[in-house]
């Protein structure tokens, strides 16, 4: 079957029947999986399932996982389709880096994890760091320089304190306001209450 012929998509609730289906055929069902299937994209024709590959998106990281090609003929067109489809997903959510484990590698466009980006991502769960990764987009945040980060820091200082500032002066018109509104109210009590005469 040419790759032509098979579309790719997000799985749905419709889905899950045949999904699982599929899953029991290729002998990698669990009721984990089912916990998680709308983390998969689902290679298709009409309605028969053809192939599926799970992508976990972790913060700005993506995860690719679970990748079963297996039934399709044509492979090389279909995992340019899976690519295609992960790195537009990537774009969408703002992912830097896409990483996929060794079961899955190498694959052309990734590369092994070096040492300053393991101990950069190391500890966070999921990401397989002793995979492959590629990087999509460079991680400005990470990027900052000390003297950067030190700027922005002082810039929320002074935000976060105008903010205090223009709190408490509204609170004080308010309070100014109401002062006023009392001595207004006792001021007009106390002239009634001259003007009135007294009956003896």
């Amino acid at each position: 079957m040419s790759a032509q012929q098979i579309k790719i998509r997000r799985a749905e609730v419709n889905d899950l029947e045949n999904l699982r289906a599929f899953w029991k055929k290729e002998e990698v069902y669990s009721l984990d999986l089912e916990k998680v299937f709308t983390e998969f994209q689902l290679l298709f024709k009409e309605d028969e399932i053809l192939g599926c590959v799970r992508l976990t998106v972790i913060g700005k990281e993506g995860v690719v996982q679970s990748l079963l090609l297996q039934s399709i003929d044509d492979q090389v067109g279909a995992s340019d389709l899976v690519w295609s489809r992960i790195e537009k997903i990537a774009e969408n959510h703002g992912l830097v880096r896409i990483w996929i484990g060794k079961e899955l590698g190498p694959i052309e466009g990734f590369s092994p994890v070096d040492a300053e980006l393991k101990s950069k991502v190391e500890g966070r769960r999921r990401i397989p760091i002793d995979g492959y990764v590629k990087i999509i987009k460079e991680d400005v945040e990470s990027l900052l320089s000390p003297e950067k980060e030190f700027e922005l820091f002082q810039q929320t200082i002074v935000g976060e304190r105008e903010r205090l500032l223009e709190g408490a002066s509204k609170w004080r018109r308010l309070a100014l306001a109401t002062c006023l509104l009392i001595l207004s109210v006792l001021m007009i009590y106390a002239l009634a209450n001259y003007f009135v005469p007294t009956i003896e």
